[in-house]
């Protein structure tokens, strides 16, 4: 039997154990459970409380979805000489350094009194890679150092930066992420501070890392704060407890506005607007992990800024599918979306459809101004261009 404490912060929440080989169980600490002033780690576990959540096969799926899933997860497993599956021991090594502001420590199981074990050693590769980050790409956690980027290496200390690296499948991908993300920058949607970087700009890469043509993407890190402080997030696949992997892709951007129709919604507007977005840019790739709640003061939940805006419609059909990632109206086609596709998604929300009939106009508007005017300024290729050009002239939305 194993145990892990599951903080927020330094407070400690509950109690992850697992029991047998597959079989694991959180429960809430009863301080925390008594506490007036409480910070929530996740809607899942407001609606659970005061009751364990137990599993077998895998830890309760919240959890899961703090680890990496693509490269990140592999380089570390290996470096670890563990499964890619043993999501207890990737939780136990990576605890420290977790999205958000959950930190998970090695604890005494509440039905054993022997000896906590003592920690596992790890090579000095995977020391430098005891950080977490979601998503399927090569991503590092980095904070300016002396003699570059560095990925933070002392207890304790935190990334303020997410490098995103080449990817073999998705030619020049950093640099198309810039070109999504300054577009919808200029239109309005809230982003974090991003740029394009170098791999010359690092101290230091794993080995192995793909660098392609050298071109790195940097996004500011919102889940932490300008000293260093840990903003806790959760993301939606978390929020409706769906399972990393394909699950993530099953839903309805309807379920999101659900969601935040109870949980925030004076950021529905907000959402609508960056849905807008995500159609008119042509990202496939919004699905529940690529949408989050922060907790700017650890209870309220908000809508979190934008992030992962991909024109991705530029490498479909080829290498990835050339529809929405989530349903909306009943439909992923983007050749069926219009103002009424966002019917729907009001009467769930419980705000008239002329209103947001009104903020989706409103939004398509600046996204269609800003593409017309700053198009041939962005980072595209000519066919790049063209290819937006005629996703824009498919989708309903995007007509005058």
């Amino acid at each position: 039997m194993r145990a892990l404490i599951v903080r927020l912060g330094q407070v400690s929440v509950g109690l992850l154990e697992q029991l047998e080989e597959w079989e694991y169980r959180f429960s809430f600490d009863p301080l925390w459970l008594r506490a007036q002033e409480r910070g929530v780690l996740g809607q899942l576990f407001e609606d659970r409380k005061p009751h364990d959540i137990a599993t077998t096969g895998h830890v309760p799926i919240w959890f899961s979805h703090l680890l990496p899933q693509g490269p990140l997860r592999r380089a570390v497993a290996r470096q670890l000489a563990i499964d890619v599956e043993d999501e207890f021991d990737l939780l136990e090594f990576l605890g420290g350094d977790l999205p958000g502001a959950v930190v998970m420590v090695p604890g005494q199981p509440r039905l054993s009194q022997h000896p906590l074990p003592r920690p596992r050693s790890a090579p000095a590769l995977a020391e430098k890679l005891k950080f977490s980050l979601a998503g399927a790409q090569w991503k590092l956690s980095v904070r300016p150092g002396e003699r570059g980027l560095t990925m933070p290496v002392r207890k304790g200390e935190t990334g303020s930066w997410i490098a995103k690296f080449h990817d073999p499948t998705f030619k020049d991908l950093p640099r198309v992420e810039f070109a999504t993300m300054r577009w919808a920058h200029l239109a309005g949607v809230a982003i974090p501070a991003f740029r394009q970087a170098q791999v010359s700009e690092f101290e230091e890469l794993p080995e192995g890392i793909p660098t392609g043509d050298g071109t790195v993407f940097l996004i500011e890190r919102f889940d932490r704060g300008a000293e260093g402080q840990r903003i806790h997030i959760e993301d939606l696949a978390q929020v409706l407890d769906r399972p990393p992997g394909e699950p993530q892709y099953g839903g309805r951007y309807e379920h999101i506005a659900a969601v935040l129709s109870y949980a925030a919604p004076d950021d529905l507007r907000a959402f609508c607007e960056r849905l807008v977005f995500c159609v008119l840019c042509g990202n496939t790739d919004a699905h529940l992990k690529n949408w989050s709640l922060i907790y700017p003061d650890g209870r309220t939940p908000r809508l979190s800024p934008a992030y992962d805006l991909i024109s991705s419609v530029l490498y479909a059909p080829e290498f990835i599918s050339d529809e929405l990632a989530l349903s909306l109206n009943h439909s992923r086609r983007f050749e069926d979306v219009d103002v009424g596709s966002f019917r729907l998604l009001a009467e769930i929300s419980r705000i008239p459809f002329d209103e947001v009939a009104s903020w989706v106009r409103q939004a398509t508007e600046r996204v269609r101004t800003i593409w017309q005017k700053e198009a041939v300024h962005l980072p595209w290729t000519d066919v790049e261009r063209q290819r937006l050009e005629r996703h824009l002239a498919r989708v309903p939305l995007a007509s005058p």
